[in-house]
């Protein structure tokens, strides 16, 4: 039909009628069924009312409402609206905001892992920039430099290395012990030990020093523990 059909029936809106006041067998039902539980409730039928108006209702059809231009805002507030498309949001809203949210946390966890892992290349250039700078001044010193650790020779500058006559790598992992002169070994170890022992000043002393072709070279020491690598030295 090329105009609004309007009925009293139920089922004919669902049929493709537009609008009516109809009778509804789900309403009539229901005003049935709590009837029911009264009396099973043991509520005597005698006290219950006769319903003489039929639970009506105000039922429209979606489709022919936007058939003839006819606005939803614009029907009853207690209006029945058939055949109205559900959105994918509103059948499925659990699982949009839960998939949401997850994505909001884990978005959250990456920048923060982000910003985390920036902070610590940075850290890492400067600490590689401040081991560069404090090797290359050590690289550089006019004064013999050696890192000592388990009594073993772990970083030794070209100046020391010079000075016995031997390369820095030869000297590596050697024990100091080795290149202390005879009758000042006793000294430069008990330095040595009471450093190890937790006596974190600086100890000043002389000793001597053997070559690689046997000389011994008289020397000044100016000894102190530092952290080496997680441990002391």
């Amino acid at each position: 039909a090329n105009v609004p059909i309007y009925t009293c029936w139920d089922f004919t809106i669902e049929a493709g009628a537009m609008a009516g006041r109809v009778v509804s067998g789900h309403e009539q039902g229901r005003a049935a069924g709590a009837m029911a539980l009264r009396i099973l409730a043991g509520e005597s039928a005698d006290a219950i009312p006769i319903v003489r108006e039929s639970p009506n209702v105000d039922m429209f059809n979606y489709a022919q409402l936007e058939r003839f231009g006819l606005r939803e805002r614009d029907l009853p507030q207690s209006a029945v609206l058939v055949g109205k498309p559900v959105s994918f949001y509103r059948e499925h809203w659990e699982w949009f905001w839960g998939v949401g949210i997850a994505l909001l946390v884990q978005g959250v966890l990456i920048a923060i892992l982000i910003i985390n892992r920036e902070k610590l290349r940075s850290a890492q250039r400067a600490l590689a920039e401040s081991e560069e700078k404090y090797r290359d001044v050590a690289e550089h010193s006019t004064d013999g430099i050696t890192i000592v650790q388990d009594e073993r020779l772990r970083y030794v500058n070209r100046r020391l290395a010079e000075m016995l006559g031997q390369t820095t790598e030869s000297l590596m992992n050697q024990s100091f012990r080795d290149y202390i002169a005879a009758d000042a070994l006793p000294g430069a170890v008990a330095i040595y030990e009471s450093n190890m022992a937790g006596d974190a000043s600086m100890a000043t002393h002389e000793s001597r020093l053997v070559r690689r072709d046997g000389r011994i070279t008289d020397v000044e020491f100016n000894s102190c523990p530092i952290q080496y690598m997680g441990r002391r030295a």
